[in-house]
């Protein structure tokens, strides 16, 4: 799925990825060095900040809340208008320490009192919330605003992040391959690359964690929030065919993306790459 145009690779972080190169259903491809997902941009090498420079990145869209982003605020790329927009996700924000925060006693936080009852069920808390980012006022409100942005040129390249580059942003790139005209196969493999990349670090911090809790259903919470499964991916899917029916239903009558905004999203974000070799 990859295989076909190179992305850019960043040393300072490591949830960083393009979508350059993934193919639609009707055979285009994603444009290379255009639409970039990432945890927070807090850590960035200063040969990082330099490649994103070069790139030309003119929009910075973070899904933090105020309070993340004032403990972390993002490294400045010159030339990029940073937007702060937040779907007021708790379980996400939650889940963003595990699998973000670097490895040491000071993530090791007791989990909030609201969660416990999901100790029985642990997955249901991110399967919870990713419903929750198709169908919560408060969601759409804030993923309509980052769809549209793809309908002025003027706006990419672009980044859009959050604190692991997991959930809220992985919903953000589940909407913007849909609008695409990405398969939903091609999605859910899109959105276990999380997985991979934060293998090494998920098995450093279960380390930690066994050493901090020994009642294993807390463990099992924890290794739920710092995950990235299929079935957090699917059960946006089903929340969209449930409710909405279709995802043209959704992406028209929920996102307010006409005919004409696909149309135009699709010029800007696409090449038939058939024409370019």
């Amino acid at each position: 799925m990859f295989s076909v145009l190179n992305e850019i690779k960043l040393t300072g972080i490591r949830n960083f990825r393009g979508l350059g190169g993934i193919s639609t259903k009707d055979g285009y491809v994603v444009k290379n060095n255009l639409i970039f997902r990432s945890q927070a941009l807090t850590n960035l090498s200063e040969e990082d900040i330099n490649l994103l420079e070069q790139v030309g990145i003119k929009s910075v869209v973070d899904f933090r809340s105020l309070e993340e982003v004032e403990a972390a605020p993002d490294d400045i790329i010159k030339g990029a208008v940073y937007y702060n927009i937040t779907p007021n996700a708790m379980v996400a924000k939650e889940a963003a320490k595990d699998s973000n925060d670097k490895v040491n006693n000071n993530i090791l936080k007791e989990i909030p009192d609201e969660m416990k009852h999901f100790l029985d069920n642990p997955d249901q808390l991110l399967i919870g919330e990713m419903k929750r980012f198709v169908s919560g006022d408060d969601a759409i409100m804030v993923y309509k605003k980052f769809i549209h942005m793809f309908k002025d040129k003027s706006n990419l390249p672009i980044i859009f992040h959050c604190r692991g580059g997991k959930d809220r942003a992985g919903f953000a790139a589940m909407l913007i391959l849909l609008a695409l005209g990405v398969s939903k196969e091609a999605i859910i493999e899109e959105y276990l690359l999380t997985e991979q990349l934060n293998k090494e670090n998920n098995i450093l911090k279960m380390a930690r964690y066994e050493e901090k809790y020994k009642d294993k259903k807390i463990l099992e919470l924890r290794k739920s929030l710092m995950s990235a499964k299929e079935s957090y991916i699917l059960a946006a899917f089903e929340e969209i065919e449930q409710k909405y029916q279709s995802i043209e239903n959704y992406l028209e009558k929920v996102l307010d993306l006409t005919s004409d905004n696909l149309n135009q999203i699709r010029e800007n974000c696409l090449i038939d790459y058939r024409k370019e070799v």
